[in-house]
């Protein structure tokens, strides 16, 4: 065979081949514009919003002090269960018990006086006599323990002064000294008193007595009033529930209406979401949620959306923000004050459905269309269609599971003959 015909035979292969080659080619790659695509996909659908949120009593009650005094003592401690009457706090109430007892003495006198008025038998004089004589006694008993406490304080001043005696010793010897005096002071009115209740029985007087009978009325009242100021020194729970917050220490002083401390019911709480006006869209009353704690992993607890509140404007150093808070209610217990928990708000529960991408719908409020390519030729299709969340669009009626929809339905035509990019098998989510 000659040169030349080998070369011609050459020529010809090399040209097949470029045939098949490009066949090949024309099959891998058919002509028409390239555009991205995805499957129309029956999977589970669900809108939610995510947020933080706050676990509150849905009742607290702020037990203040109801007059001015030094905190005592704390009978509990944050987080522990109360019952309605158990004492939460003492507060000292050493002025209180002084006023009781001079209440007392002075109700004493205005009876003694009282009786005294009233006319008497020869030995109810005579009693009257030596009961004088009697409170007599006892004042200079009185006045005696008196003085040798007064003496024994002033020595305590001076060793304290010179750091022989502490503070508590002093203090001791003080209240023992003003115990003392508060002993004369009442052997004092006794004695007034038995003064007053002999004369009025050596000369009675109508007149004095109504006055008197008067007098004894008061001093009952003053006395019903002290008791009720003692009282107030032992500051009691008002209802069931659990200490949330303790505010001052003891040994602090108490103005009338400070606060002490803070009572919940942990039995019923709410939990509170902060979210912004874009992920407050579509959340309304009565829609679910499911709550989910760190503290317990893998729990949760299912709620119920209650409310929302107005909005609120709240400043940070990126600048001024708006929230709004939605209160949601757990439907079981376990859920404790205080706790920050995470929260999911669903705007639509989940559920299957023929989903597409977000991007695959366009059109009006009224119509809806996705582009669909069917044999390399895309093709409108109206549709009719659900909810969306950030990913997804839910399409109720005209698309099947497995329709291929363009992803940018803007950039091409009707009819125009287009090469798929995608796919296979690649989907979102």
């Amino acid at each position: 065979m000659s040169r030349a015909a080998k070369v011609g035979i050459a020529l010809a292969v090399l040209l097949g081949a470029g045939v098949v080659v490009a066949a090949v080619w024309r099959g891998l790659h058919p002509p028409g514009t390239p555009v991205k695509v995805a499957l129309a996909e029956e999977r589970t659908f669900e809108d939610k919003v995510l947020a933080t949120g706050k676990v509150e009593p849905e009742e607290e009650i702020d037990v203040t002090s109801p007059i001015a005094a030094k905190l005592l003592r704390l009978a509990v401690r944050e987080g522990d269960r109360v019952k309605a009457g158990q004492l939460l706090a003492e507060l000292d109430t050493g002025d209180l018990e002084d006023k009781v007892k001079s209440a007392q003495a002075a109700l004493a006198v205005a009876e003694a006086e009282l009786l005294a008025l009233r006319q008497a038998r020869p030995e109810d004089i005579a009693q009257a006599e030596a009961a004088v004589r009697e409170a007599e006694e006892s004042l200079e008993e009185a006045r005696a323990v008196a003085d040798t406490a007064q003496k024994k304080l002033e020595r305590y001043r001076f060793l304290r002064n010179q750091g022989a005696v502490s503070v508590a010793e002093l203090e001791a010897v003080e209240a023992e000294a003003a115990r003392a005096q508060a002993q004369v002071r009442a052997a004092e009115a006794r004695l007034e008193s038995a003064r007053a209740r002999l004369q009025a029985l050596k000369n009675p007087d109508p007149q004095k007595i109504a006055v008197q009978e008067a007098r004894v009325n008061q001093a009952r009242v003053a006395l019903e009033e002290a008791r009720c100021q003692l009282a107030k020194g032992k500051i009691t729970a008002p209802a069931d529930g659990v200490v949330l917050q303790i505010g001052p220490r003891e040994g602090d002083f108490l103005q009338p209406g400070a606060f002490i401390l803070k009572l919940g019911d942990v039995n019923r709480v709410r939990v509170v979401a902060e979210l912004s006006e874009q992920d407050l869209a579509g959340i309304k009353a009565g829609q679910r949620g499911v709550v989910t704690w760190s503290a317990y992993p893998g729990k949760e607890w299912s709620a119920v959306v209650e409310r929302l509140s107005p909005m609120v404007t709240r400043k940070s150093e990126q600048g001024a923000e708006t929230i709004f808070k939605v209160y949601l209610r757990p439907e079981k217990e376990g859920l404790l004050p205080g706790a920050r928990v995470d929260v999911s708000i669903y705007r639509a529960l989940p559920r299957k459905s023929v989903l597409v991408p977000l991007e695959a719908v366009f059109g009006s409020d009224r119509e809806k269309f996705v582009m669909v390519v069917e044999n390399g030729v895309v093709r409108r299709q109206k549709v009719t269609v659900g909810g969306s969340n950030e990913l997804y669009t839910e399409i109720k009626e005209g698309l099947k599971p497995g329709t291929m929809v363009v992803l940018n339905p803007r950039q091409v035509k009707e009819g125009e003959r287009v090469r798929p990019e995608g796919l296979p098998g690649q989907t979102r989510g």
